[in-house]
C-alpha cells in the first residue's frame, strides 16, 4: 500500500477529514492541509493586515490558537521552565527530564488552567535538536489548527519519528502554513530569476524567508512551488537494503540517495530517483560529495546511466545535476 493510501484509510486520519467537512476519503494528505490553510487565511483576513513575514504569521497563528512555546536550548532553561510552571504543573520538571532523557521526544504539549484553556508547548531545542526545532514550533499549533475529535490536546507528546498517518498529515499542515505560500512563491520567484542554480535560489528563500527551518524541510516546501520537474537529493555512504553479511555490506558500500524529494511534475517526466540508489561514480554528485566545491558543480548527464549493483536501470531521462556538498537537485532537460 502506497504511503498516500494507508493515510487515506487510517481512521484517525478519516475521523479528522469528516470534522473538518471533507466528504472525499482520498487525497488526504492534500485535502487536509488545504483546508487548514483556508482556516489561516480567514484569520488573516479577520485581522485585516497581511503578514509580511512568516515569522509575523506564526505570531498570529499562535495568538489564534491560544499556544504559548517555550524553547529549551540549554539546561538553564530547562530550570527556568520548570520555576514558571510548577506552580500550575506540579513536577512539571521531572516530566520533562523523563520525556527528553530519552532523546525520543522533541516536543511537550500541555493544557493550561482550565479558565483560560490555552495551552503550552514545550520544545527541545538542545544539541542537535536546534535544526528541528523551528519546524516543531510549527508542528504543534498545526494540531490546534485543525480540528481535534479525540480530545487529544489534554497533553501529548511529538516523537522524533512520526510513522503514525495523523502525525505525517500534521506535518504536511506544518508545512503548508510554516512555508505559507503567499510570502514564500513570490520570494521564490525572485531567487529564481536572479541566481544561476535552483540549490543557491533555494538557499537564497531559506535565507531571506525562515533562516531557523531545516534544510530538508525548506527544500521539501520549495520543490512543491516549482513549475518545473525536479528532485533533491541528499547523498549519503552506505550499503544496500538488505545486506546481512559483512562482505555484502562492503561490496555494496557506495554514495547512494538518502533522502529523495520529487515533486510531481517529476513523475509525467520518468525523472525518478529511487531511495538508496547507489550514484555512479562519474555523476557530479559524488566529486561535490567527496571535495565539497566553493560553488556548485553542474553536469549533464541520463538516468538511463544509472545502474544499481544488480544492473537494473533508472528510466531514460536527460537531466541536469547541480551538486553541492551532500545535497544536490535534477532537473528535467531537453
Amino acid at each position: 500500500m502506497s504511503r498516500r493510501g494507508a493515510i487515506d484509510r487510517d481512521p484517525k486520519v478519516r475521523a479528522l477529514a469528516a470534522a473538518m467537512g471533507i466528504e472525499r476519503s482520498r487525497q488526504l494528505l492534500t485535502e487536509i492541509p488545504k483546508r487548514a490553510c483556508e482556516r489561516v487565511g480567514k484569520w488573516i483576513a479577520t485581522c485585516g493586515i497581511e503578514p509580511a513575514s512568516i515569522d509575523e504569521l506564526h505570531r498570529l497563528v499562535l495568538n489564534q490558537t491560544r499556544l504559548r512555546i517555550e524553547r529549551i536550548e540549554t539546561d538553564l532553561d530547562l530550570e527556568r521552565i520548570t520555576n514558571a510552571y510548577e506552580p500550575e504543573q506540579p513536577a512539571i520538571g521531572t516530566q520533562l527530564e523523563l520525556e527528553f532523557e530519552q532523546g525520543t521526544t522533541e516536543a511537550l504539549v500541555l493544557q493550561r488552567s482550565p479558565k483560560d484553556h490555552q495551552y503550552l508547548a514545550i520544545v527541545d531545542a538542545r544539541g542537535d535538536r536546534r535544526h528541528r526545532a523551528w519546524f516543531s514550533g510549527w508542528h504543534e499549533p498545526s494540531h490546534l489548527v485543525v480540528p481535534d475529535p479525540e480530545a487529544r490536546l489534554l497533553f501529548r507528546r511529538t516523537q522524533v519519528h512520526r510513522p503514525e498517518p495523523l502525525e505525517q498529515v500534521i506535518d504536511a499542515v506544518a508545512s503548508s502554513i510554516g512555508f505559507w505560500e503567499p510570502i514564500i512563491r513570490p520570494a521564490l520567484v525572485r531567487a529564481l530569476g536572479s541566481h544561476e542554480t535552483v540549490l543557491d535560489a533555494f538557499d537564497a528563500v531559506r535565507e531571506a524567508c525562515v533562516p531557523e527551518a531545516s534544510r530538508e524541510s525548506t527544500y521539501r516546501a520549495l520543490a512543491a512551488m516549482v513549475d518545473f520537474p525536479l528532485v533533491v537529493l541528499r547523498a549519503g555512504y552506505g550499503g544496500r537494503r538488505g545486506d546481512v553479511t559483512a562482505k555484502d555490506r562492503l561490496q555494496s558500500y557506495a554514495l547512494r540517495a538518502k533522502t529523495v524529494i520529487r515533486n510531481r511534475l517529476a513523475e509525467g517526466q520518468k525523472l525518478v530517483v529511487w531511495p538508496n540508489f547507489r550514484i555512479p561514480r562519474h555523476s557530479a554528485i559524488v566529486a561535490a560529495f567527496d571535495q565539497p566545491p566553493v560553488r556548485p558543480l553542474v553536469q549533464h548527464d541520463r538516468l538511463e546511466n544509472w545502474t544499481d549493483s544488480k544492473g537494473s536501470r533508472l528510466g531514460p531521462c536527460a537531466v541536469r545535476v547541480t551538486a553541492h556538498g551532500t545535497w544536490s537537485v535534477l532537473e528535467a532537460a531537453s
